[in-house]
């Protein structure tokens, strides 16, 4: 049987360097974020400041990172991985006038019971922040409806996956 090998610091580093920026955020931060917005402003105020936090870090990262997907689907879709390294179910159901992408997350990072927080409904609702970023970053290059964007489902209340939705109205 062979000791354990003590590992050097540039080994840590090496091993944990697939750890990506936003997961490594909400464990550190996302919790001291929600409750300061929820001890100063209330709950109400607090999902609109949070989804505010989510979109100006959307923002820095498209600042540095430019996506090249033109389509809703993928952008999406890329944006999730990228961020989050996780995968969503997107879901697109069209009406006569209307448009609804239903992004379905099942391991909602913010959602975490390491991180929930008692009273807090939707602890994911930053992410409409970094999407609605995202969206207005495209539409700089390519035009996009009249859309709106909320969150309706999530696993810090219950749920059994987190759900935000994009409306686009025609």
């Amino acid at each position: 049987m062979q000791p354990p090998s003590i590992q050097t610091k540039e080994s840590i580093i090496k091993d944990h360097s697939k750890m990506f920026i936003g997961n490594l955020l909400v464990k550190m931060f996302y919790p001291n974020i929600l409750s300061f917005f929820l001890s100063k402003v209330g709950l109400f105020d607090m999902e609109a400041r949070v989804s505010d936090v989510g979109y100006r870090v959307a923002q820095k990262l498209l600042s540095v990172w430019a996506p090249k997907e033109r389509k809703i689907d993928p952008l999406i879709k890329f944006f999730f991985k990228k961020m989050w390294n996780t995968k969503i179910v997107l879901k697109k159901v069209k009406s006569e006038d209307t448009i609804i992408y239903r992004i379905i997350d099942v391991s909602c990072k913010y959602c975490d019971p390491e991180v929930a927080l008692e009273g807090v409904r939707h602890p994911c609702v930053t992410v409409i922040g970094y999407v609605k970023a995202c969206l207005e970053y495209s539409s700089k290059k390519y035009p996009l409806p009249e859309y709106k964007l909320k969150t309706v489902k999530s696993r810090g209340s219950g749920n059994e996956y987190c759900e935000h939705q994009i409306i686009f109205r025609s």
